[in-house]
C-alpha cells in the first residue's frame, strides 16, 4: 500500500510540474485540457488570419502605388527617359525672361560648353552629372551648377552668377 501511495504522490507531482510548465491553471476534468489545446489552436488561427490581413494590405498598397504612378498622381516617381540622355546634341537654344540666349555646344572630347549671348562661360564634361528624378545636374569647372529639366519644353537652370536663372528651350535649333 505504501508503494501505491508513493506512486500516486509521484504521479501527482509530475502532473503538477507539467501544469506549471504548460501554463495550465487547473486540471479538474478532461474538458479543461481540451479547452486549453483548443485555445492554443484558436490563437494560432487568429495569428495566421492577422498575418494574412497584413500581407493582403501590403499587396493592396503596392497595387495602389502602381496605379498612382501610372496615372500621374504620384509626380515624385519619374521614370528616366533614355531619349533625354543626349539632350545636349539636339542643339536647342534656350532663352530666359530677360532675353538672354543660352546655347549648348558638345565637342568630340566629351566637353559641354554653355555660351550665353555668344560668350562661352561654363565648361563641364558631358558625363560629369548627378541624376535626381529625371533631372541632370552638371557641375562646371568654376563650380557653377547647371540643371537640365527634360520635358516639352525642356529647361536649363544656372545656379549662380550674373546669368543665374531658368532658361526655356525655344523653337530655334543650332546649325
Amino acid at each position: 500500500m505504501k508503494k501505491n501511495v508513493r506512486y500516486l504522490v509521484e504521479a501527482f507531482m509530475i502532473v503538477a510540474m507539467l501544469c506549471v510548465v504548460s501554463g495550465c491553471s487547473s486540471i479538474n476534468s478532461s474538458e479543461d485540457i481540451g479547452q486549453s489545446v483548443t485555445g492554443v489552436e484558436d490563437k494560432q488561427i487568429i495569428e495566421q488570419d492577422d498575418f494574412s490581413e497584413m500581407e493582403e494590405t501590403a499587396l493592396n498598397e503596392e497595387h495602389n502605388d502602381t496605379e498612382k504612378a501610372s496615372s500621374g498622381e504620384d509626380l515624385d516617381a519619374v521614370e528616366p527617359n533614355v531619349a533625354d540622355d543626349d539632350w545636349y546634341m539636339k542643339g536647342n537654344i534656350y532663352t530666359d525672361d530677360k532675353g538672354n540666349r543660352l546655347e549648348v555646344f558638345f565637342n568630340d572630347y566629351g566637353t559641354l560648353e554653355f555660351a550665353i549671348n555668344g560668350l562661352s562661360l561654363y565648361f563641364t564634361a558631358f558625363d560629369n552629372f548627378q541624376q535626381e528624378n529625371n533631372w541632370k545636374i552638371y557641375t562646371c569647372d568654376d563650380g557653377t551648377m547647371i540643371i537640365y529639366y527634360p520635358g516639352e519644353p525642356a529647361h536649363l537652370e544656372i545656379s549662380d552668377g550674373d546669368y543665374a536663372g531658368l532658361y526655356e528651350a525655344g523653337g530655334d535649333k543650332m546649325r
